[in-house]
């Protein structure tokens, strides 16, 4: 009788793995980010600017990038994003904007010990939360978001792979979103673009 020829792991795994969609956003640098960057190309002084100089402030007026990223929330929140943020002050900047408008969100970082972090998962999984801010690449799987929304870019795509992989460990089924807020014509379109080969699609905010 005849057989059919049997398929390769390879195949049967790409036809299991669902589609994502990765949906590059991007911010105009103010005039104030640009001289910055023109003597020191560290993302961190733009995004994170605290974090060098107590003296500077991190908010919408200061940062295009926090203000298309508080008004992208509400569009998605059904999703209950994960949001990717490399620096402590911005973490708690973030999650400070977005409890003031109307979420319940928690912060997983280095900081928390293994019962802190097993304790906020749980809440988010059982819906007690509404959004996560995080920072940790390994160790943490959250079954129950739809959604990753990078405000910082690593430098390193297996980084990136990596945070990804928080919201698609085992997943066969669903599809996720991965969006990647980047300033326009900064260092962080070179980190997006090991990325962007396969899988971004731009999307201005």
């Amino acid at each position: 009788r005849d057989v059919a020829p049997s398929r390769g792991l390879g195949d049967v795994y790409k036809r299991q793995v669902p589609k994502h969609s990765y949906i590059l956003h991007l911010s105009n640098l103010t005039r104030d980010q640009k001289k910055i960057l023109e003597s020191n190309q560290n993302m961190s002084l733009i995004n994170s600017p605290e974090t060098s100089d107590s003296s500077k402030v991190l908010n919408v007026k200061t940062s295009p990038k926090l203000k298309d990223l508080l008004e992208f929330i509400p569009k998605v929140d059904a999703d209950r994003p994960l949001i990717y943020v490399e620096n402590t002050k911005s973490q708690e900047t973030i999650v400070k904007e977005l409890k003031l408008m109307g979420y319940r969100v928690d912060l997983i970082n280095g900081y928390c010990n293994v019962d802190e972090k097993n304790d906020i998962v749980t809440k988010f999984e059982n819906g007690e939360l509404d959004i996560l801010v995080f920072n940790i690449k390994k160790s943490l799987s959250i079954k129950t978001s739809e959604r990753i929304i990078f405000y910082d870019i690593p430098t390193m795509p297996q980084e990136t792979l990596q945070i990804s992989a928080r919201i698609d460990r085992d997943n066969y089924d669903i599809s996720k979103f991965y969006d990647f807020f980047c300033y326009a014509g900064s260092p962080e379109m070179v980190n997006i673009i090991p990325v962007s080969y396969t899988h971004l699609r731009a999307h201005e905010t």
